[in-house]
């Protein structure tokens, strides 16, 4: 599976994500590349009809991506350490009629 995410901020920054999901020595694996940068891999740790979690303990930031479908919503949630304190961010898409 392949996905692309691109963010455009309010100032005008703009952030954007490569992202895929492989099965890889058993496992699904997400990858992402963020900005362009070479690809972070992230093995599962948790999987359920509804809900999958990837971790990848040696990253700096996230160590921890999770998606899970709420409703008729897609949700996303990163965490991880930033300077020793907890930090997260979440996303909701919603489906298009």
């Amino acid at each position: 599976m392949l996905g692309l995410g691109r963010t455009v901020r309010a100032s005008g920054r703009r952030n954007f994500e490569f992202m895929r999901i492989e099965e890889k020595d058993g496992a699904l694996t997400f990858y992402a590349s963020p900005s362009g940068q070479p690809a972070t891999a992230f093995r599962t740790t948790e999987l359920a009809e509804q809900k999958i979690v990837f971790e990848n303990p040696e990253n700096d930031f996230p160590t921890k991506v999770t998606y899970w479908k709420d409703s008729d919503k897609l949700r996303a949630k990163i965490e991880g350490k930033i300077n020793g304190k907890v930090e997260s961010m979440e996303w909701t898409w919603d489906k298009v009629k």
